[in-house]
């Protein structure tokens, strides 16, 4: 998984939590990478518009792999972006908030889906 698709999941399931009511709007690291990043696409339709679109659908898979496209076509072209985009999924990885989102699935792994739950009692599965 890139960091395009890392970054681009977690600011949509955080659209998504915000939607759902969840949380109290887009904070800490992820208010943050989305700002970064719209000054960073301040001159780039395409890359604002991927943007705008995670954070409207949320839960649209397309627009989420459009934004992670966007991040990675960016970091192969920009050794700044690429270490910030790095910086900022690190922070999201020890974010009490976000980090809950960040999942890393490697190698031939096949994953159905994930489910994140805060709590539970007397859970069987």
């Amino acid at each position: 998984m890139t960091l395009g698709a890392v970054l681009a999941a977690v600011i949509a399931k955080a659209q998504d939590r915000v939607a759902e009511g969840a949380v109290a709007g887009a904070e800490g690291v992820v208010g943050r990478a989305v700002g970064w990043l719209r000054a960073s696409f301040r001159t780039d339709g395409r890359a604002g518009s991927a943007l705008d679109l995670v954070e409207r659908a949320p839960d649209s898979a397309s627009a989420v792999e459009r934004l992670a496209a966007v991040l990675d076509a960016r970091a192969r072209d920009d050794a700044d972006f690429a270490e910030q985009l790095a910086s900022f999924v690190q922070e999201a990885q020890r974010d009490p908030v976000a980090g809950r989102f960040v999942t890393q699935v490697t190698g031939d792994a096949q994953v159905g889906k994930i489910v994140n739950i805060g709590q539970a009692r007397d859970v069987s599965l």
